[in-house]
């Protein structure tokens, strides 16, 4: 397994999730929160635009395996993903109510 330390952060994460697997956690997580399909898409790809637009990362690590769909992808440490998902549903003003659940969910620390 490759070495992997996140440049935006600093860390190495514990778990390899992929991007893809990332995304659509957060899919089904934005419709357990009764948020409408177009919403969803708009929320996932404002962070898809994120990521890329802050990932320092080279992230094309293909010696790593995704954890969940056992996959060579393209990898984000979960905290800057995490982060870059709160900071867009901030964005478009989630209720403090989802962004509570969203902390809860996935927190954000290391």
């Amino acid at each position: 397994m490759a070495e992997f330390i996140c440049k935006n952060c600093g860390e190495s994460p514990d778990d390899f999730i992929c991007r893809e697997c990332q995304l659509r956690e957060l899919e089904a997580w934005l419709g357990d929160q009764n948020y409408n399909k177009v919403t969803i898409q708009v929320i996932l790809k404002a962070v898809k635009k994120r990521i890329l637009d802050h990932d320092d990362n080279d992230l094309d690590v293909r010696e790593n395996i995704c954890e969940v769909c056992h996959k060579e992808h393209l990898f984000s440490c979960q905290f800057c993903f995490d982060m870059a998902t709160f900071m867009v549903l901030k964005k478009f003003h989630a209720r403090e109510k989802i962004l509570e659940k969203f902390i809860h969910m996935f927190p954000l620390s290391h």
